[in-house]
């Protein structure tokens, strides 16, 4: 029996706007907003917008909100 084996497929270094949106769930106006006002790094690479990967993760991290869920009160 012949098995293959799987190959990862590498983190992308960056992302285009669009696709960085959907990687967080959102929309791609809502990040360019973010851009706009300096809050997520962003680079120009031809026509596209291109985000660092560690910079849009580092954006989702400043902006996470810890909740409690009430359980053992």
């Amino acid at each position: 029996m012949n098995v293959r084996p799987t190959i990862a497929t590498p983190e992308p270094v960056s992302y285009r706007l669009e696709d960085a949106a959907r990687a967080v769930g959102v929309s791609a106006r809502h990040l360019s907003d973010y851009i706009r006002t300096g809050e997520l790094p962003a680079s120009k690479l031809g026509t596209a917008t291109v985000i660092l990967r560690s910079d849009l993760i580092a954006f989702v991290r400043a902006r996470r909100v810890v909740t409690t869920t009430g359980e053992g009160r």
